[in-house]
């Protein structure tokens, strides 16, 4: 996780996949057979966090996670702005989303 700025909290999704990349060696090198048997990989976590990407798929920066607070200034206005935000989009306006 890489905290660039007081309240960010990001990652790179590549380390995501160099991690992935990773445990499958370790897999294939401690249990062959166990691998073999590998059918499919599911990935999820993170929850809310964004990865923004370009038309080609392009990762264009660190993804900014769940638990990042840099939008917490806009919410609390929105919130001044919109006081019945919460009936209308169904959710409060907090950072992490």
């Amino acid at each position: 996780i890489q905290r660039p700025r007081p309240l960010w909290s990001e990652q790179r999704p590549a380390d995501w996949w160099a991690g992935l990349e990773a445990a499958c060696a370790l897999l294939a090198a401690r249990a062959p057979d166990a691998l073999r048997q590998v059918q499919a990989i599911g990935l999820s976590g993170q929850m809310h966090g964004a990865v923004v990407m370009d038309a080609q798929g392009t990762v264009l920066r660190p993804a900014i996670l769940w638990n990042d607070g840099r939008s917490g200034a806009e919410c609390a206005a929105l919130e001044a702005e919109v006081p019945r935000l919460h009936t209308i989009a169904g959710n409060l306006a907090m950072p992490g989303f």
